[in-house]
């Protein structure tokens, strides 16, 4: 250090002007380095967030039945950096029908219902509502099965579970936006990983309860960890969904991705032999990391590309 200094002193007193520029032009790259590494780790973070956004639902875990989904959605429900859980399910259904005035019968043709509770919409966002709510006891249609049956809340309409079972009257309650169809109905096996579905056609969604009560003993239930095609369900499709506190996802998305799979890891042994999740969150932050791993390598080559 003594030499170096004595080396800088030398420096100036015989070349003063030589010498500042030096030491202008060495500080110019030190903080032209400090602002690129700045830019690049913004960038890196910012690669996360929109990762972590993009996810409409971290993790669905497919268990046999509904009570068996209510307690294991409780228990992931009370882990760290889980932001909240809750029971779902998925099923089919052979149809609608409603007396419209003035109209008539109106029928629609099969689709997929979704099983959540009263307050899911205000705590997940794989749907939206337009018009009303979901009340206990009553039916949401996504909006392009409500325009196809013309029904408003209030109305009443008549839902056949599978062919040659009585229907079921249920009073409407709301219209919604079904926005993460692909992913709700997707088939869940969680040593495959997750494989988006095309939504189906028709949607409806019930309260779990009365899902639970009225709908579900008409059908079977599907095995956990069976494999189907995409978009198809054989049954009913109890599950545990859940979303991670994004708080608890930092730095780059290789970090993030780290993150998330100690976090998954450490729910699923927190509850042995109850819920293995199909991970959508990891698989986000896994293509954001190659992404990011891509941009890296183009950063650091640049400097001998400009040469």
């Amino acid at each position: 250090m003594r030499a170096l200094a004595s080396f800088v002193l030398q420096g100036l007193v015989r070349a003063p002007a030589r010498t500042a520029m030096r030491a202008v032009v060495l500080a110019g790259a030190v903080a032209l380095l400090a602002a690129m590494l700045a830019f690049v780790g913004h960038a890196l973070t910012t690669m996360t967030g929109s990762a972590v956004r993009s996810v409409p639902l971290d993790w669905q875990g497919p268990v046999s039945s509904y009570q068996t989904a209510v307690h294991a959605a409780e228990g992931v429900g009370r882990q760290k950096n889980v932001l909240q859980s809750a029971p779902a399910a998925t099923a089919p259904f052979a149809g609608f029908e409603h007396n419209a005035a003035g109209v008539g019968s109106i029928r629609s043709g099969a689709g997929s219902i979704l099983a959540v509770p009263p307050d899911y919409v205000q705590r997940f966002h794989t749907l939206r509502m337009l018009r009303g709510s979901l009340k206990p006891g009553g039916i949401v249609f996504d909006q392009q099965l409500a325009a196809t049956l013309q029904v408003q809340p209030g109305d009443t309409v008549a839902l056949t579970v599978k062919p040659g079972t009585k229907p079921l009257r249920l009073r409407v309650s709301g219209v919604a936006l079904v926005t993460a169809g692909d992913v709700l109905f997707q088939p869940l096996n969680p040593l495959a990983g997750p494989a988006p579905a095309q939504p189906p056609a028709n949607v409806a969604v019930m309260p779990i309860d009365t899902f639970a009560r009225a709908v579900a003993p008409k059908l079977a239930s599907v095995a956990t960890g069976s494999t189907t095609l995409p978009g198809q369900s054989a049954g009913v499709q109890w599950q545990v969904q859940a979303q991670v506190d994004p708080k608890a996802l930092a730095g780059n998305p290789s970090d993030a991705l780290k993150q998330a799979g100690q976090i998954r890891n450490r729910v699923e042994r927190s509850l042995p032999g109850q819920v293995q999740f199909v991970d959508n969150l990891s698989d986000s932050l896994n293509s954001a990391a190659g992404d990011a791993l891509y941009a890296q390598t183009l950063s650091s080559c640049w400097p001998f590309q400009a040469r």
